[in-house]
């Protein structure tokens, strides 16, 4: 096997620095592979001594300037190296286009080595920074890159089993697996496979081999109950030696879990991370992996229509408390959201498949059509017949309801549209729509417009009352038919759905295409705008649902879930949840966002710079890029705005007052105080040099700290309005300052990069005109951070200090330690950190950084929860005032947002009452397990009972409904 440290890869116009490079690696001790001869101009892959040597290198380094970028050649050894889940490092010479890499690359931490004016590198300066990277988990590295070859070579054999690990060897790989989940580079798919099935053969080869043993023991000794009491006394032994291999297994499920999340399985990722969070304390990574799967947009109940019945269409009733549903095999079903198992009624509707079904308006009856014909009306509380809709005599496929309840539309297979008047039920309309068959049909929200779509790939729109037709959409749209529709709440689009594997919005007024859709890799058979016009979600028979950005056509969510067609969908009028329908035989409502997502407030004045917590809790301050100052209500709409525009640059930061009646705000060069309960301003502070950059409120003492970039501390009295003290602390901007009153101490963080700590500040205010302490010198200055330092914050107890910067680094600096370590480093965020706070019990920290990350540690600097929280950097997060489990974001995207922050049993109880959780068949908890012990429910030698993990009639039954128009019937 072709084993080394470092692969370097570099365009051959870097020769002379890549030459330079690999002789002070090797001085290093480094195995270093390096392609000193050209690739043959025109080879389609990389050569073959390449290819092994990257997968032999524990390091991938590139070596990128504007030339690496456009060479195919590295391009393609560097994506190798991603696929591959290489620890990548890159080297900047030069300034590129950054979009000319790979997002992978773009988000790894990049080591500089930019020309200086005579042509030279700062090699001295920069090579130990790059040996920090190279270096760092080595161990984790270089199992990485052992497993992996192990795990191709098996590949390469078939697969075949004497190829596989045993024995220690098995375990040593077992719990490096595990405790990879919290470790960079990322173990790539053929680790878990190799090591998985290396653990099923072990575990197959065990029970014979116990099978064997214990008949002959039994058989010749006959002594079965000593043999009893001998297992129970080795089983107890063996459980005290599953306590210490509990957070193992929990962190191998975990491992699954996280797997399966990237995938978009939502449903499978659940139950194993549930699995994972069993144990008392389960890990940090153990309960980042559990609120990755619970928080995520997905599944929240499941109703099954049984009887290996396909579900073709669902819809809400009752202000969306109930879910109503059409089968394959004729009925209406519904039930209460709540109640998946107990229906509230079901009717025998039709004889053969129910192909459509809608709620009326007002008294929310049903309507179904059916493979026999026949439009019917169910009452909607108990599901009796009301009323049938006749003057037809074709099979109605499709069914929309104007928003009044007033009329309602059918799309035939005859290629007619029928068109009825409630609640007579006559038959008012009969409409050519010029498709040999009307897959779609569909009322605008506001009922002044229908439209209609076929086989023959046009889509008809007519104007209501009259059903005039206003115009067809050109044959050039779609390539095949039109099998779904829908208006935008404004009446200015219609959006349709085809056979081609597309959308496309059209333009009302012009009939021009506005825009096209394309991610889906089958027929899109629905789609629906949601209320706010702003997305939309389609469903296709790939079995998947996705969320549009409506005006970008960018999928902002896919939703898996379903082994089918996904037939119909239905969003919630508050948009934050949807129903399916699929051919599976089931209906999912689904929870549309995030469900660690309490509420947010949203800016129309600019992006907010700064946010902050009222001292109650009850209300948010923030300010804006457009100078704007907010206070809003955390429970209501109530908003008070400041006086506009006081300040004449940017807002940086706001502090409230300890008893909540001051907002101070830092802008410009001056503090700004002002009146929360009017919003007047109540004075300015002037005594700054330069833009005011933070501001802090003492909690015990009247005095307000602010510091800039000037680089000077100021303290101000709030009785005079006086300073009485001030001390240059550094040499550059100040971008934070902290206080821990008991000890009066100071910290401050810089663009300097240092951490500077200060004591007794606070001079006797009568002296202050013969004692300014512009001398002042720093109790202590923690030199840890590479790049400049922007946040910091004591713990309530002042035992430590987290700082935070552009070197995307938290440290805890532990401030009582008498000997080092006196730091804890804190790896999680890989983008500069812009701000962190502490819980008000000082267990949990929060962190937020440039990429719109937020992140909630441990004290002890666990990793439990990570958002992907905003679209833009996040300028504050803070914890909710009074102990609530609530975390407060605020970014450059003009949104405040609040998360929950539950702890690990509130994390479990809210993911069982509000995710739908499916049980692991016996087939899949072997196979994730790392222990032999299978569930009761399973026999003894391990198979699978088929259950819910195994494929359903419903899922491979599916009837063929084909897009050329031809349908089968029941």
């Amino acid at each position: 096997m072709n084993r080394s440290d470092v692969f370097v890869s570099y365009r051959r116009t870097e020769k002379e620095f890549t030459h330079t490079l690999d002789r002070a690696l090797k001085a290093e001790g480094l195995e270093v592979w390096v392609d000193w001869e050209d690739i043959p101009p025109g080879a389609p892959n990389f050569t073959k001594e390449i290819e092994i040597g990257i997968e032999g290198a524990d390091v991938f380094v590139a070596v990128i300037s504007k030339d690496y970028t456009e060479s195919k050649y590295c391009m393609m050894e560097l994506d190798g190296a991603l696929e591959l889940n290489k620890r990548v490092i890159p080297i900047i010479l030069e300034k590129f286009d950054r979009s000319a890499l790979p997002r992978e690359v773009r988000d790894i931490n990049w080591v500089y080595f930019y020309r200086n004016e005579d042509g030279s590198y700062p090699f001295e300066e920069n090579f130990p920074i790059l040996m920090e990277a190279i270096t760092a988990d080595r161990e984790h590295i270089t199992m990485h890159t052992r497993y992996l070859l192990r795990a191709n070579e098996w590949d390469e054999k078939k697969r075949n089993g004497s190829f596989l690990l045993k024995g220690s060897e098995l375990e040593e790989a077992e719990r490096w697996l595990a405790m990879a989940g919290e470790k960079k580079p990322q173990p790539a798919g053929i680790h878990g496979e190799y090591i998985f099935a290396s653990r099923a053969l072990q575990r197959r080869q065990g029970r014979r081999l116990l099978a064997l043993v214990t008949f002959a023991f039994l058989f010749s000794i006959g002594l079965t109950l000593f043999s009893i009491t001998q297992y129970v006394d080795a089983r107890r032994q063996r459980d005290s030696a599953d306590d210490s291999r509990a957070r193992a297994q929990s962190l191998l499920w975990s491992n699954y879990a996280v797997s399966e999340i990237a995938e978009n399985n939502t449903r499978l990722a659940l139950p194993l991370a549930l699995a994972a969070n069993q144990i008392p304390n389960p890990p940090a990574f153990s309960q980042e992996a559990l609120a990755q799967a619970a928080y995520a947009p997905g599944p929240r109940r499941v109703f099954e229509a049984g009887d290996g019945a396909r579900v073709w269409t669902t819809a809400y009733r009752q202000n969306e408390a109930q879910i109503a549903a059409a089968t394959s095999d004729g009925r209406v079903i519904l039930w209460d959201v709540e109640d998946k198992a107990n229906p509230v009624w079901t009717a025998d509707a039709h004889a053969g498949s129910v192909w459509s079904m809608a709620v009326l308006a007002d008294d929310e009856d049903i309507i179904s059509a059916g493979a026999d014909g026949r439009v019917r009306v169910w009452r909607g509380v108990d599901g009796t017949e009301v009323v049938e809709l006749t003057g037809h005599d074709t099979t109605i496929w499709n069914l929309a309801v104007t928003a009044n309840g007033r009329y309602v539309a059918g799309g035939g297979i005859d290629g007619n549209v029928y068109v009825w008047e409630l609640p007579s039920g006559e038959l008012l309309e009969t409409l050519d729509s010029r498709n040999e068959v009307v897959w779609t049909v569909d009322f605008s929200e506001t009922g002044r417009y229908m439209a209609a779509g076929g086989s023959d790939g046009l889509s008809v729109i007519w104007e209501v009352p009259e059903f005039v037709e206003l115009r067809s959409q050109p044959l050039d749209g779609h390539v095949g038919a039109i099998w779904a529709t829908d208006f935008s709440p404004n009446d200015n689009y219609l959006i349709t759905g085809g056979a081609d594997a597309q959308m496309i919005r059209w333009d009302i007024n012009s009939g021009a295409i506005a825009r096209r859709y394309r991610s889906h890799t089958d027929r899109v058979l629905s789609v629906a705008y949601l209320p706010d016009g702003r997305e939309i979600l389609s469903s296709s028979a790939d079995g998947r649902v996705i969320l549009w950005d409506a005006n970008t056509a960018s999928p902002r969510v896919r939703y898996d879930g379903h082994e089918g067609p996904v037939w119909d969908i239905h969003p919630s009028q508050e948009a934050e949840q949807f129903i399916s329908a699929s051919s599976d035989g089931t209906a999912i409502l689904w929870d549309e966002r995030n469900g660690a997502r309490l509420d947010d407030i949203a800016s129309g004045r600019g992006d907010i710079t700064t946010a902050v917590y009222s001292p109650d809790g009850e209300f948010v301050a923030y300010g804006t890029s457009s100078r704007y100052i907010v206070q809003r209500s955390v429970n209501s709409s109530e908003t008070l705005a400041f006086s506009p525009r006081a300040h004449t640059d940017v807002i940086n930061d706001l502090a409230y007052s300890p008893d909540g009646r001051l907002l101070a705000s830092a802008a410009d060069s001056r503090v700004i105080l002002w009146d929360t309960l009017f919003g007047a301003m109540n004075d300015e502070l002037i005594g700054h040099a330069d833009e005011v950059r933070a501001v802090v409120f003492d909690p015990e003492e009247p005095v307000l700290y602010s510091t800039g970039n000037d680089g000077v501390v100021i303290a101000w009295d709030l009785e005079t309005r006086q300073e009485i003290d001030r001390f240059r602390a550094h040499g550059a901007t100040v971008w934070d300052v902290a206080v821990y009153t008991p000890e009066f101490e100071i910290a401050t963080v810089s663009s300097d990069r240092s951490v500077r700590l200060w004591e007794n500040l606070l001079l006797d205010r009568e002296e202050f005109e013969d004692d300014r302490n512009a001398g002042a010198e720093p109790e202590d200055e923690l030199e840890v951070h590479t790049d400049v330092v922007r946040a910091a914050a004591y713990s309530p107890d002042g035992r430590w200090l987290a700082t935070a910067g552009d070197d995307a680094t938290i440290f805890l600096h532990d401030l009582a330690a008498d000997v080092p370590p006196f730091e804890r480093r804190l790896s999680g965020h890989e983008n500069p950190v812009t701000s962190l706070a502490y819980s008000l019990d000082g267990q949990y920290i929060v962190s937020g950084d440039v990429s719109g990350m937020v992140i909630i540690w441990t004290a002890a600097g666990e990793l439990i929860r990570m958002y992907d929280a905003h679209q833009d950097a996040v300028t504050d997060v803070q914890f909710e005032p009074t102990g609530l489990p609530i975390v407060m974001s605020s970014s450059l995207d003009r949104l405040i947002t609040f998360w929950r922050a539950d702890s690990a049993e509130d994390l479990k109880r809210w993911t069982e009452e509000n995710r739908d959780i499916r049980e692991l068949s016996c087939f899949e908890f072997e196979l994730y397990r790392s222990e032999d012990e299978i569930p009761e429910r399973c026999d003894p030698v391990g198979h699978a009972d088929g259950g819910v993990g195994a494929p359903t009639a419903a899922a491979t039954d599916v009837e063929q409904v084909a897009s050329n128009g031809e349908t089968t019937v029941d």
